[in-house]
C-alpha cells in the first residue's frame, strides 16, 4: 500500500523563494560580468580610439614642422635650431601636437663610398665611416637620394634608393656621401599633451636646403657665399683665401658634400663637403665661362677658344672638338651621354652638342637663327634632354624641339623686353625662367608657361642685372647679380611673386653663378615611432 507525503504550501515557497534567490545571484554576476567585459572593452576601445588620434596628431606635427622648415616663404620658415629652444606647438582636434628638434642640423664631415655602388643595392651601402652621420634619415650620392634606417660603423642599412623623384643610378667607389637634415620629435597627446589619456612620440628626418654663388674677386679672395648653413635663413660669405685668386664666372652643385666652380684660370675649385680646395686642372690657362656635373666622376668645363675639359672623377682632361673657334660660354648635361654647349660664335652660330660615352663626343651643330641673337649666354635642358632652351643677347631664345634648333623671340610670344638674358633654368617643359640686364628701372625676369614667355612684373627691388638663377622646385627659386654699388643681389621666388632678400656682411662684388642643392617635394625620410 503506497504512502502519500504532503508538505505544506508555506515550505513549497520557501523552497522556491531559495531557488529565486539562488537565480537573482547567478543573473546578477553574469549581468555584473557582462557588464564588466562590456566596460572594459569600451575602455579598451576608448583607449586605443585615443591613441590612434595621438599618433595622428603627431605626424602632423611632423608635416606642419617640415612645412615650415622649407615655407616657400623665407620670412616664414623656421630654423632647425629655432624648433630646439621654442616647440612647434598647435591644438587640433581631439588633442595637441608639440615638435622639437634635436638642436643643430646634421651635417657631418662627408665620408665616401668604399666600393662601387650598383642601380639596384637595397640591402646596405659601403663606406668609409658613418661617424657623425644621423643614426636615421636620408643620404645624397651624386644627385640621387637615398633613405637608410639604421648604420653600422661603415654602412647605412635598410636602404630605400632612389627617393624624392630621383634615379637609382650606379657610383663609383670615392664618391662623397653627403647629409644635412634636421632631427625631429614630435609628441602628440589626447587631450593634451599635459595629463593626455592617449599620447604618442614619433621621430623623423627633413632634408635641409642649401645654396652656393660665387662671384667676383672679393678683395683678393675667391668670391664665395653660402646660404642656409651654417646660419639657418642667411647668406653667410664663405670667400677663400688660396692659391691664385681670379673672379669665379660658374658653379655647380652635385651634392651636399661635391661641386665645382670655375673662373679666369686653370685653377678650379672642388667643394668636398666642408671646405672648399684650389685644384689645379692641367688645362689650358683660359677663362672658363661654365661647368656643369652630373656625378662625382661626371663633369664638363667649357671657355674660350673652344676650350672644353673633362673631369672623370680623378683628373681632368681637355677635349678639343672640330667646328668654329666658339668661345663657349656655358654647357648643360641631361645625362652622362648627353650635353650641350652654347657660345658666341655668329658665321654661322654654332652650338655643340656632346653624345655618347663618357666622356661625350662633341659635334659643331650650325644653327639658324639671326646673327643678333649672338652671344647665347646659358642653355639648359629638360629631363630626357628634348626640350633645351638658350638664351642671349637679345630676346631671340632658342628653343630645342623634335630634334632640332628653332628661334623663339619672346617680344612676338608675350611682354618682355628686347634686353640681354644672361641665365635660363626650367622646372619642366611648361616652367622656365630667364633672367637678364635691366629692363629700363625694372628688373628683367620673364617666364614661359608652355606656349608664352612673359614679363614678371612682381618687381623685386632693387632694380638690378640679374646674371644667374636656379631653382629648387616650382615654388622655390633664386636669382643673384649686383647693385649698382657693386652689392651682392638675392631675389627669391615663392611661386607667387620675386622679393628681394637683403643680405648683410657680404662683400661688394657681382654675383655670377648659383647653384642649389634642395630636396624635391620629398623631404622626409620616414618617421620611426618611440617606445618608452
Amino acid at each position: 500500500m503506497k504512502k502519500f507525503y504532503f508538505y505544506p504550501l508555506a515550505n513549497q515557497r520557501g523552497y522556491l523563494l531559495i531557488v529565486a534567490a539562488i537565480m537573482i545571484v547567478i543573473v546578477g554576476f553574469i549581468g555584473a560580468a557582462v557588464s564588466s567585459m562590456f566596460f572594459s572593452s569600451s575602455m579598451a576601445t576608448a583607449s586605443h580610439y585615443q591613441s590612434d588620434q595621438a599618433l595622428y596628431l603627431a605626424e602632423s606635427g611632423l608635416e606642419h614642422a617640415t612645412h615650415k622648415l622649407l615655407e616657400p616663404t623665407i620670412a616664414d620658415r623656421l630654423t632647425c635650431v629655432g624648433y630646439n629652444t621654442t616647440a612647434l606647438a598647435n591644438t587640433l582636434g581631439a588633442g595637441s601636437y608639440s615638435v622639437i628638434s634635436s638642436g643643430s642640423p646634421t651635417f657631418p664631415t662627408a665620408t665616401t663610398l668604399s666600393a662601387a655602388l650598383t642601380a639596384n643595392t637595397t640591402s646596405s651601402i659601403p663606406v668609409v665611416s658613418t661617424t657623425g652621420y644621423a643614426n636615421s634619415g636620408r643620404v645624397m650620392i651624386d644627385y640621387e637620394f637615398i633613405n637608410y634606417a639604421s648604420i653600422s660603423a661603415a654602412s647605412f642599412n635598410n636602404v630605400t634608393r632612389g627617393v624624392d623623384g630621383t634615379t637609382a643610378a650606379a657610383h663609383v667607389s670615392g664618391a662623397p656621401v653627403g647629409q644635412y637634415q634636421c632631427n625631429l620629435t614630435s609628441l602628440g597627446g589626447v587631450p593634451n599633451l599635459i595629463s593626455p589619456l592617449g599620447k604618442r612620440s614619433l621621430t623623423d628626418n627633413v632634408q635641409l636646403q642649401e645654396v652656393w654663388a660665387v662671384g667676383a674677386l672679393s678683395g683678393g679672395d675667391f668670391s664665395l657665399e653660402h646660404w642656409n648653413r651654417p646660419t639657418e635663413k642667411t647668406w653667410t660669405d664663405a670667400s677663400l683665401t688660396s692659391g691664385s685668386k681670379v673672379n669665379l664666372t660658374s658653379i655647380s652643385m652635385i651634392s651636399y658634400a661635391d661641386g665645382w666652380a670655375v673662373g679666369a684660370s686653370n685653377n678650379f675649385l672642388h667643394w668636398n663637403g666642408s671646405a672648399w680646395s684650389v685644384v689645379a686642372s692641367g688645362l689650358n690657362n683660359t677663362t672658363y665661362s661654365g661647368v656643369y656635373c652630373n656625378a662625382s666622376n661626371y663633369c664638363y668645363v667649357v671657355g674660350t677658344t673652344k676650350r672644353i675639359g673633362y673631369w672623370n672623377g680623378t683628373a681632368w682632361s681637355a677635349i678639343s672638338p672640330t667646328g668654329a673657334s666658339t668661345n663657349l660660354l656655358s654647357v648643360y648635361c641631361d645625362s652622362g651621354t648627353d650635353c650641350w654647349a652654347v657660345g658666341d660664335n655668329k658665321a654661322p652660330t654654332t652650338f655643340y652638342h656632346g653624345t655618347g660615352g663618357p666622356p661625350v663626343t662633341w659635334t659643331a651643330v650650325v644653327v639658324a637663327l639671326s646673327a643678333g641673337a649672338y652671344p647665347f649666354n646659358s642653355v639648359f635642358c629638360n629631363t630626357g634632354g628634348t626640350d633645351c632652351w638658350a638664351v642671349g643677347k637679345t630676346n631671340i631664345f632658342a628653343h630645342y624641339t623634335a630634334g632640332a634648333w628653332g628661334s623663339d623671340t619672346v617680344a612676338q610670344q608675350g611682354t618682355a623686353p628686347n634686353k640681354q638674358f644672361n641665365s635660363v633654368f626650367c622646372n619642366s617643359t611648361s616652367d622656365c625662367w630667364a633672367v637678364g640686364d635691366l629692363n629700363g628701372a625694372d628688373v628683367n625676369i620673364v617666364h614661359w608657361n608652355g606656349a608664352a614667355w612673359s614679363l614678371d612684373t612682381s618687381n623685386p627691388v632693387p632694380a638690378v642685372n640679374l646674371a644667374t638663377i636656379d631653382c629648387a622646385n616650382t615654388n622655390d627659386c633664386w636669382a643673384a647679380g649686383a647693385a649698382a654699388g657693386g652689392q651682392p643681389v638675392f631675389d627669391h621666388w615663392d611661386g607667387t611673386a620675386w622679393t628681394n632678400f637683403a643680405v648683410a656682411g657680404l662683400p661688394n662684388v657681382a654675383m655670377t653663378s648659383i647653384s642649389i642643392v634642395s630636396p624635391n617635394s620629398l623631404p622626409l625620410s620616414g618617421w620611426s615611432e618611440n617606445f618608452p
